[in-house]
Order: structure tokens, then C-alpha cells, then sequence
């Protein structure tokens, strides 16, 4: 039992901490902008983005789309859109450009609503112009 016992305040503190964390989890998506009407996934924002005129890449070198979209106004190489600074969207880098992110809930802590909309599961992060040719929406 004295084994036991140094162990016990600190386990408790350790399981303090994790209900705290589970809480803040289930308060937080009550905190995050509404979704909107729109796209489930990724590969239905491809097909609207190559309706709409625009170019839809992935970031990966093997050409994957997993958890992220690079839709533009003109072709990107994969390695232009893993330079894209996400927090700072005043950077050149995001002209004629949009990163559109799956699922949106987990890019949240990007979220800008000056250069950001929601849109279905997604989360759209860039250039305005090239949001409002791909959302439709003036």
C-alpha cells in the first residue's frame, strides 16, 4: 500500500485533466459556426470545382486527396500547395488559390471569417474570389 499511495495524487490529478478534456470536447462543436448547405466530401468539391472552371488538385506527391483540396483558378504542382500558410492569409501565395479542408470541424482553429467559409463538411480557406466562383454564392 505505500507503493500505492505517491501514486495516487498524481493519477487523480491525470484523470482530472482528462475529464476536463473530455468536457471541453463536448462543449466546443456547440462554440464552432453553423455548417451550411453543401458538399459532403472532398470529391464531390472536385466535381464542382472542374464545373465552375477551376483546377482541383491534391497536396500529396502520389496525388491522394485525404483530408485536403487545393482547388485554383490555374494548375498547381503539388508542392505550390504545401506552401500555402495557413494563418496568414494575406500572403501571396493564396491568390487564385483555396485550400478546402475535410472535415471541417478539425480546421476550426483556422477559422478566419474574413478569408473563410463553411460550406457542407467543408471548410474553405482562401482567396474570396475563387470561394464565391466555387460556392456560387455573390
Amino acid at each position: 500500500m505505500r507503493k500505492v499511495r505517491p501514486l495516487l495524487l498524481p493519477l487523480s490529478f491525470a484523470a482530472a485533466g482528462i475529464a476536463f478534456e473530455v468536457l471541453l470536447y463536448g462543449l466546443l462543436p456547440a462554440e464552432r459556426p453553423p455548417a451550411t448547405d453543401g458538399p459532403r466530401s472532398l470529391a464531390e468539391v472536385a466535381r464542382l470545382a472542374h464545373r465552375a472552371g477551376l483546377y482541383a488538385s491534391s497536396d500529396r506527391p502520389d496525388g491522394r486527396v485525404v483530408h485536403r483540396l487545393i482547388v485554383s483558378d490555374r494548375p498547381i504542382s503539388w508542392l505550390r500547395a504545401n506552401l500555402l500558410r495557413f494563418g496568414a492569409p494575406d500572403h501571396p501565395c493564396w491568390a487564385g488559390t483555396v485550400a478546402v479542408c475535410f472535415p471541417a470541424r478539425v480546421y476550426l482553429a483556422n477559422y478566419d471569417p474574413d478569408f473563410c467559409t463553411l460550406w457542407g463538411e467543408v471548410m474553405l480557406y482562401g482567396d474570396r474570389a475563387v470561394i464565391r466562383r466555387l460556392t456560387g454564392r455573390g
